[in-house]
């Protein structure tokens, strides 16, 4: 299974996904916050086969975060989520085949589709 970076500012919604996730199969690094998320996959570009990361957060947004690893691996596979549809829009700005975003809240079999989905 695949090596997920899972970010969110948001205990409980990063504890119910990972949980999920983890119940696929699949390795999570859960942090919570983008800034943490990026220095991990700067010093290590090739550590994860994903990222989901939450839209809005302080200090580094989700998408800004996305923006980023895209310099660092632009095949890298990216869920993006949030709730708000400004941030939703923003993220639709971002051009990749490697990536998809979706509306929160999200079913855990919906995000486990997207999963799939961007993973093969």
């Amino acid at each position: 299974m695949a090596r997920i970076f899972l970010v969110d500012d948001d205990a409980a919604a990063l504890g119910m996904v990972q949980r999920g996730l983890e119940a696929e199969g699949h390795q999570i690094q859960p942090f919570g916050d983008g800034r943490e998320a990026l220095v991990a996959l700067t010093a290590d570009p090739a550590a994860c086969d994903m990222l989901i990361s939450d839209i809005s957060m302080p200090d580094l947004d989700g998408v800004s975060l996305a923006e980023e690893v895209g310099k660092l691996r632009s095949q890298l596979a990216v869920l993006l989520m949030s709730g708000l549809a400004g941030e939703l829009s923003r993220a639709e700005a971002l051009k990749s085949d490697r990536l998809r975003i979706i509306s929160k809240p999200a079913s855990l079999d919906t995000i486990r589709a997207q999963v799939k989905a961007l993973l093969g």
